[in-house]
């Protein structure tokens, strides 16, 4: 269905954006660490930036404790058309920080801000280091990866090789500038429902405890106020990002998507890396490779694509030791990508790959429920140690998206128009201690395209069937 010249393009211009962690270490002996982010303004700098464009005033408060502080602040909010003014410096990974700061928002409006005018600036590995010293290649992200550490990996969690991209995740995912006073207009930032335009009654917290917005989010403190708050919020996040539509500033990327007449892109979030191959975070492993493949066929019968002559394609965005597709081909054949075979190929050690043809794995479909070449391509799209922006990019703008137990695909799933699902807890209990990291247990409700993977069973959900109704 991919033909050979496709899968090339796709490769040459995700190699584009590589950059060589050489070339990023040089810099640094130049610059010096704390130099890393000078490129971009972070902190203070963009919030007095935002201030400086679009507020009458603003004012530093401080952070509301326990039940009396959010009951002062809020009746402080009554009346006002107050908007919480925050730049996020999460260090941590890119999903990680994106679904913190989106959380951020949820808790501001939560405390009842009638919006969240949000930044996310270069912080932790999300570089921007000065113009001093000759850096030419822009805003970057380095990441530890299996792609050049040891093959196979070893059982256990180990420091991978850091690896970089060209990236700049507020412009490349939301096509915002990191100058709000460069954007023209206070509506690109703020997530929430602004009754009156700019200059702003602005306001911001003095300072933010570790945990306090997450403490907040969990608590009783605002559960009368919540559910609308993250149906606001993440209304909020698409009208601003706009994820189907180029936008003024966001590079684009190459999906590989095809024929939208023929084909409905589904894609599926493989999580390797920081986890084991046998971490059992991703719907193969949690349904079997025969339950995978019915789940498939399915999906694709519940949509009746047969009847538009349409075929469900899929598209795997995973990460892998090694660059090649012979290294693919060898994790197929040790069970780290259950479902799915590589079968010889000529130029199967060429490297760096990017982008590559794998097939559903047809052995252990004895049953006919798991055998529906009329709505299912057997062709597989593998995306594999690739640039994260693309990946992110590219799962939100699929027509479906299966996440992953990983906050790199809710992102995209958060972005998403389309129809997404996400795992089921497998008979795990919800009641289980939770943290702010786990998605197994939070999180996973945000919105109302969102579905776990068992409610293809028992098509008893109206908004479920209305989303498959969209796929033909």
């Amino acid at each position: 269905v991919l033909e050979q010249e496709c899968i090339q393009s796709l490769n040459s211009s995700s190699s584009e954006d590589f950059v060589k962690i050489d070339d990023v270490m040089a810099h640094l002996k130049v610059v010096g660490q704390e130099r890393l982010h000078e490129g971009a303004l972070v902190r203070d700098k963009w919030e007095d930036a935002f201030g400086t464009a679009y507020c009458r005033t603003f004012t530093d408060i401080p952070f509301p404790i326990g039940n009396k502080g959010v009951e002062k602040l809020r009746q402080d909010l009554a009346g006002r058309e107050a908007i919480l003014v925050h730049s996020d410096i999460t260090d941590d990974g890119l999903g990680a920080r994106f679904k913190k700061a989106l959380q951020f928002a949820v808790g501001g409006l939560a405390l009842g801000f009638r919006g969240v005018a949000l930044g996310l600036p270069p912080a932790g590995s999300l570089l921007h280091p000065s113009l001093q010293g000759g850096w030419s290649k822009g805003p970057i992200w380095c990441h530890e990866s299996p792609a050049d550490g040891p093959d196979p990996p070893p059982p256990n969690n180990v420091d991978f090789p850091l690896v970089c991209w060209k990236m700049d995740l507020q412009n490349d995912l939301l096509g915002q500038p990191n100058n709000p006073e460069e954007a023209g207009s206070a509506d690109r930032y703020v997530i929430g429902s602004l009754a009156s335009k700019a200059p702003l009654d602005c306001v911001r917290f003095k300072s933010v405890p570790a945990s306090g917005i997450w403490e907040l989010v969990r608590s009783e403190i605002v559960a009368d106020t919540l559910r609308s708050s993250i149906d606001t919020a993440m209304a909020g996040l698409r009208s601003i990002s706009r994820i189907q539509y180029q936008l003024p500033g966001r590079r684009e990327t190459q999906c590989g998507f095809g024929d939208s007449e023929k084909f409905v892109p589904l894609a599926m979030h493989l999580r390797r890396g920081d986890v084991s191959e046998t971490a059992n975070y991703a719907l193969p492993e949690r349904l079997g490779i025969q339950g995978f493949r019915t789940w498939l066929c399915s999906l694709a019968k519940a949509a009746n694509l047969s009847a538009q002559g349409k075929k469900l394609m899929l598209h795997v965005y995973t990460e892998s030791p090694g660059r090649t597709r012979a290294s693919l081909r060898r994790g197929a054949k040790r069970g780290a990508y259950p479902g799915f075979v590589f079968e010889e190929e000529k130029d199967d050690e060429v490297k760096p790959l990017f982008h590559t043809l794998g097939s559903l794995d047809k052995a252990p479909s004895k049953a006919t429920n798991g055998m529906c070449p009329e709505v299912l391509v057997e062709q597989v799209h593998f995306i594999v140690n690739n640039n994260p922006r693309d990946a992110m990019l590219c799962m939100a703008r699929a027509h479906v998206l299966v996440t992953s137990f990983s906050s790199l695909s809710w992102v995209s799933a958060a972005l998403s128009e389309g129809l997404v699902f996400h795992p089921d807890l497998a008979g795990e209990s919800r009641s289980q201690s939770r943290a702010h990291w786990d998605l197994r247990y939070d999180y996973m409700d945000w919105a109302p395209n969102w579905f776990h993977s068992g409610d293809l069973t028992n098509l008893k959900s109206e908004p479920l069937k209305a989303r498959l109704e969209s796929l033909r």
